[in-house]
């Protein structure tokens, strides 16, 4: 902003910016960046839960082809909890804000048969993303009747 004053036959001119003007560019510059932050922070949280629910399908998988390949002669499983799952003798558990939401298997453990791979539930697996009592968002695997993830 210019502004011109006027003195005994002398005009100055002052360059800068108001504090008006300064004020406005922070709030816009702050109101952006805060919109950036949240929208990174929401994407990290999705591709956090996504990460887990990709292992925990890739652990269902392999608890199957151990069962295919009838691995130590017996039937193959693999069991779900709130904030764990169990297979192949491991218990592993998933990020503190990753948890089970609910299934529709009738059961917390799902046993794959020797040779066929077929499952002893199908249905579905239901994982949130929470933080506090907020539940950010969802994943879902589906089990089909041949044991193949849907």
């Amino acid at each position: 902003m210019i502004i011109n004053t006027k003195t005994k036959n002398k005009t100055q001119t002052q360059k800068g910016f108001s504090f008006i003007e300064m004020i406005i560019s922070l709030s816009i510059l702050v109101m952006i960046s805060s919109l950036i932050f949240f929208s990174f922070n929401s994407l990290n949280n999705k591709q956090s839960l996504d990460k887990q629910v990709d292992f925990i399908k890739s652990s269902i998988n392999q608890t199957r082809i151990n069962a295919i390949n009838s691995k130590n002669a017996v039937n193959q499983s693999i069991q779900f909890s709130s904030s764990s799952i169990t297979y192949d003798g491991k218990t592993i558990n998933l990020e503190s804000n990753i948890l089970l939401s609910y299934y529709t298997t009738g059961t917390s453990t799902i046993s794959f048969y020797r040779i066929s791979g077929f499952p002893s539930a199908t249905g579905t697996l239901v994982y949130k993303l929470q933080q506090g009592s907020t539940v950010i968002s969802t994943s879902s695997i589906i089990i089909n009747n041949l044991g193949i993830i849907e």
